[in-house]
């Protein structure tokens, strides 16, 4: 395949989760050097989509001709998920290929959101949009200009087109060995606006006192009582990342919102999930007007194996099973495949035979369920992170950069935050030319930490050099 006979038109942030992702896969899985070649020349195709002012790229790009756009009605943003779902591939891209352009570009992007969260400005990230007074840190809008780094919305979601940020966040934290601290504090940050602002409870009026999280508009205060199928990856992000003095809370949330999403399920009369759940009924949780279609998506079966790996707990097994047979008994066609369903109330479920099985479902659901159902030897969640698309990258030391950063700063962050290197004294070095052991050790000690934070700059110069080189226009 040559990736230059892509479709015309693709969204650079599913080709990138599905096929740079893929790629990177089944190279750490098989050594194949002509997977890794695919793989950068895909990347070394998409990197134009990063020319920006402030690095946010473009969602959709024509690979051949060297075009970027936005859809008219998005105003001509991007999605927050679009500028925050590259991270995990693009640094494995950096790490096998040796070109840290790759991972510059992407890192350049949570080093925006992370300073306009907070305000400050950089010569390496220059001021962009402001943050919202009314928006709590942590929250991200929908839409952000890739031109004026502003957001362009007022809702937050974690559903459509947002929803893999939040999950980026965390494992990013996770593939830097669990040592990037930026990273986690971002991830912090947010599940406790996620807690504060998104989560709804029903009480007795409503779906049966259930747990959901709720679409909000940060300007106007007001709530949509629906929840997309997509935001049912939360369960799964909030067990894998609870520690600290939050972490009881955030186990309890994920318990609830895990039940949550499988009653999408079982409270359907087809057995399988609507697109959006809603939250009107006094026992049950239904399916939005609007969408009672359903598409095959992964999300809930992510979450049972998480959950299952993380708690042992068989009802999450039997929950998988439950799903999986309704997917055989109503999406399965005689010539082979898996089709969606238009409306999910309705027994049997119509097919929509114009539509489309989409490369999740066997990415993501069925590798999901087949994992679910294993003895959990398959990837273990302490070597591995999953992508957005399922596909596992493995862990590797060199993504640490040592303990204190995990990835690399920004060149103001090392120079402000970088620990000097203490230098023995001289009583230290007579020491050790008597040949004490203890003095010795010390300067060999003093010499690794000055080789590493050497070594750091290093890494972060060449990085700040490469992102003074891309265009800001394209």
């Amino acid at each position: 395949m040559q990736v230059c006979s892509l479709r015309r038109h693709l969204s650079s942030p599913q080709v990138t989760i599905r096929v740079l992702g893929g790629l990177l896969s089944a190279y750490e899985a098989t050594g194949r050097s002509s997977l890794l070649d695919k793989a950068e020349q895909l990347g070394q195709r998409m990197l134009f989509a990063f020319h920006t002012p402030h690095g946010l790229p473009y969602g959709t790009l024509g690979l051949r001709s060297r075009t970027r756009y936005n859809p008219s009605w998005s105003r001509g943003a991007s999605t927050v998920a679009e500028v925050g779902t590259l991270q995990l591939e693009f640094r494995a891209l950096s790490r096998h290929t040796g070109n840290p352009a790759y991972e510059a570009v992407a890192q350049r992007i949570m080093t925006y959101l992370r300073r306009l969260q907070h305000g400050v400005p950089s010569s390496s990230t220059p001021e962009g949009g402001a943050w919202p007074s009314d928006l709590p840190r942590g929250l991200y809008p929908m839409f952000i200009s890739p031109e004026t780094g502003q957001w362009m919305s007022q809702e937050v979601t974690l559903g459509a087109r947002a929803d893999s940020l939040y999950e980026y966040l965390l494992k990013q934290w996770i593939l830097s060995g669990r040592t990037d601290q930026r990273m986690r504090q971002m991830y912090d940050t947010s599940v406790e606006a996620i807690h504060a602002r998104l989560v709804r409870r029903g009480g007795p009026d409503r779906c049966g006192n259930c747990t959901y999280l709720a679409r909000w508009n940060h300007r106007t205060g007001e709530y949509s009582h629906t929840m997309d199928h997509l935001a049912c990856f939360a369960p799964g992000m909030l067990i894998l990342g609870a520690e600290g003095t939050r972490a009881d809370a955030d186990r309890e949330l994920a318990v609830e919102l895990m039940h949550t999403c499988y009653r999408m399920y079982a409270d359907s009369p087809s057995g399988l999930a609507p697109e959006i759940a809603a939250f009107g009924h006094r026992t049950h949780v239904v399916a939005a007007e609007q969408a009672k279609h359903f598409l095959l998506r992964p999300e809930t079966s992510e979450s049972l194996l998480i959950l299952w790996r993380l708690t042992g707990d068989p009802k999450y097994r039997e929950w998988g099973w439950h799903i999986f047979g309704a997917i055989e008994t109503h999406t399965k066609v005689p010539t082979g495949g898996y089709v969606p369903l238009k409306d999910v109330t309705l027994v049997p479920p119509p097919q929509d035979e114009g539509g489309r099985m989409e490369s999740f479902f066997t990415a993501e659901t069925l590798k999901y369920l087949y994992l679910l159902f294993g003895d959990g030897s398959e990837y273990p969640l302490s070597e591995y992170v999953f992508n957005t698309e399922a596909h596992p990258l493995r862990i590797h030391d060199e993504y640490r950069y040592g303990a204190r950063w995990g990835s690399l700063p920004a060149e103001d962050e090392l120079a402000a935050e970088a620990p000097a290197v203490p230098r023995p004294d001289a009583a230290t070095h007579a020491a050790a030319a008597a040949g004490n052991r203890t003095a010795e050790a010390q300067l060999e000690a003093a010499d690794r930490a000055a080789d590493e934070l050497q070594d750091l700059r290093g890494r972060v110069e060449l990085r700040a050099a490469l992102i003074r080189q891309i265009p800001t226009t394209h």
